[in-house]
């Protein structure tokens, strides 16, 4: 019965969000490039191919909504050691465009509100100094308001986008825990909270997307 009741939501879905596209003006927008400042590096970062989608809804001529999510994940191996991280995130918010057209276009300001998960695994020994560890896991969980500015200019009929915007996240809320396994099986764990406000530097996002329910 599980298996029928899921196929069938499935299916619903399947016939129903094309419709919900169609009669509304939204938009799927992908993140392809980010340039950022590197704190650790001291030098100016570039991400391509970031893996982040958001859907943008039109409420009236001024204002969105939006929600996204993204994940990426990166693992390496050598003889004795190996590790691989995941980078989660999802979370939504609202956009104000500051023009007068009913197409979602030219400047705008936003406020979104973002949870971010980090896994860090390792395992054997990459050198000297942890020979007597057998795995080590850290997990950072971070709540964070995320404050934007960007102009986005459509094309082609109003079916696409592109998205320039100016970025900064405040800190809210962070979660890390920490665990080493030894050898022999014993472990040590350890847990801290912070909820200590802190400001990232400014970085800036280019969004593709394309457009459903606008006129062309």
């Amino acid at each position: 019965m599980k298996k029928i009741a899921t196929l069938s939501y499935l299916l619903l879905l399947t016939n129903l969000v094309p419709e919900i596209l169609k009669a509304q003006k939204n938009e799927i927008n992908i993140l392809p490039a980010r340039l950022y400042y590197d704190r650790i590096d001291d030098d100016l970062g570039f991400a391509f191919a970031f893996q982040y989608a958001e859907f943008e809804r039109k409420l009236n001529n001024k204002l969105s909504l939006n929600a996204g999510v993204g994940f990426k994940s990166t693992k390496g191996e050598t003889v004795n050691f190996s590790y691989k991280d995941q980078e989660s995130i999802f979370g939504g918010g609202a956009k104000y465009y500051l023009n007068k057209k009913n197409n979602m276009s030219g400047f705008y300001t936003g406020i979104a509100l973002f949870r971010e998960q980090y896994k860090y695994n390792s395992r054997g020994n990459s050198d000297d100094f942890n020979s007597n560890v057998k795995e080590f896991n850290r997990t950072f969980n971070y709540l964070y308001s995320e404050i934007s500015s960007g102009y986005k200019y459509c094309f082609l009929k109003n079916r696409l986008s592109v998205d320039l915007s100016l970025k900064s996240n405040v800190l809210l809320l962070t979660n890390i825990k920490q665990e080493t396994i030894y050898f022999d099986n014993t472990k040590d764990v350890d847990k801290n909270s912070s909820n200590n406000l802190g400001i990232s530097v400014p970085f800036m996002d280019l969004k593709i997307g394309y457009r459903f329910g606008f006129k062309k």
